[in-house]
Order: structure tokens, then sequence, then C-alpha cells
């Protein structure tokens, strides 16, 4: 057994079926051993220290009452506790607060009309792939059928392709609510700008004046310990030899 293989074990990996080394708590698959070994012991022993990483726990999913909460599990929306929204398949941001004044009924309806738009835009844009396909089909065939037929064609083409171009996202199925991106912008801010690269990686959004939760490592961690413990380098570097499993751990 190699130093390398001694070593993935005490950081708490294992080798899955596909002898890929996996970390069930970290929920990551290492993908560059090489690249993780490069970097600094203690960092790498740091990321891997579930004592290092805070356990504040996400607001719990609220109460309510018995239609709207039918509603919500009918259009499947999650709820996440750190950011305190709900998202729905279409995209949805909502507070609680903003859902209860929605209501059951008014609710069901938006998402239901944002996910027909949603719909009719991908068949949208899929009618503008094919036209501008046979555009450039018709440019060659076209041309051997003689230029009075060739330029009806294209006109064709043209005014198909514009009668099916994507239309604008409708203001009023996009009602104000929260911006994720805020979140994280304010975290990218509490982190700092030496922090950037891996702000864009991580999603870091503010816990309370000392926390940030990263939205991307499902981690969170005090700013104290991140400057202590890593360098931005570092962690990049640790995140570049990972990625997020895509099937559950054995």
């Amino acid at each position: 057994m190699d130093d390398h293989t001694t070593t993935l074990r005490s950081l708490g990996y294992h080798q899955d079926t596909g002898d890929r080394w996996v970390h069930a708590g970290l929920q990551v698959r290492l993908v560059d051993p090489a690249l993780m070994f490069s970097v600094e012991p203690s960092q790498v022993e740091a990321f891997h220290d579930d004592g290092l990483w805070s356990d504040l726990r996400p607001a719990p999913r609220p109460l309510m009452d018995a239609e709207l909460g039918r509603v919500v599990v009918e259009l499947e929306l999650d709820w996440n506790g750190w950011l305190g929204t709900w998202l729905s398949p279409s995209g949805l941001h909502m507070t609680q607060r903003e859902l209860e004044d929605l209501g059951a009924e008014a609710l069901s309806e938006l998402e239901s009309q944002r996910l027909v738009w949603l719909e009719e835009h991908r068949r949208r844009r899929f009618a503008g792939c094919l036209g501008m396909g046979a555009m450039v089909l018709w440019l060659g065939a076209g041309w051997l059928l003689g230029t009075t037929l060739w330029l009806l064609g294209m006109a064709a083409i043209a005014v198909w392709s514009w009668m099916m171009r994507p239309q604008r996202w409708p203001p009023e199925l996009n009602p104000e609510g929260p911006d994720p991106e805020a979140a994280v912008e304010e975290g990218r801010q509490m982190l700092g700008p030496e922090w950037a690269g891996v702000a864009s990686i991580v999603a870091p959004i503010p816990v309370d004046t000392d926390h940030v939760h990263l939205l991307n490592l499902e981690r969170t961690i005090s700013l104290d310990a991140m400057s202590q413990h890593f360098t931005p380098e570092g962690f990049m570097r640790i995140l570049n030899a990972l990625v997020p499993l895509d099937e559950d751990v054995g």
C-alpha cells in the first residue's frame, strides 16, 4: 500500500466498485490526486476535518396551512434554509411570506404559466435552429431551382424563423422576489477579493457576520477558519481536484 493510498483512507476516502476514490461525507470524488497532493498537507487535512466546518444549521422548512402545503408538494417546490427561499422547477424564488401572500391557487396558476412559457421557449429555440439549418441547405439546393424559387424559399424561411423567434420573458410571470445572486455577491464580499476565484466555484452566502455557507460544497465555515487554515491557491487546487458525486456512495 503506497503512502497516497494510506493518506486518502485516513482522510475519509474509499474506493467504490469502479475503483474511484470517493468521500461519502463530502459527497465528492477525487479526480486528480496529484493536484491535491501538491497542496500543503495541513490544508488538505483541514479541508477534510469535520471539526473545522461549522455545525450551524439552516432554517427548517416553515409550517403552512394544509392547502398551501399540498400545492407546494404538488409543484415540487424545494426549501433552501440557508437562503430562506422556496425554489420552483420553473426557477421561481420566493420567501415564505411571499408564498403565503400569493396563496395556493395563484401559486399553482403562476407556476403552470411559467412552465408552459418555458416549454414554448424551448420549442421556439429548436425551431430557430431548424430555420438556420434550412437556410443553409436552401442556399445550395434552392439555387438549382432557379433564382425566383430560391428567393421565395429564402423569404419563406426568413418569415417562419422570425415568427418562431424566442420571446422576452413576460414580466407578469416574474414577480419581484429574493435574488440569490445578491446573497452570493454578499458572500463574495465577506471572503474578500483574494478569494474571488474560490467564490466563483463554491457560491458563498452569508450566515451571520462571521460565517459563510458554501452552497456548492454544502459546508459552513467561519471567516477566521477560512483565512487561518487555507490559502486561496491551496483551496482552489483542492476544489479542482474534486468533482461532486453524481450518485449515491455505497
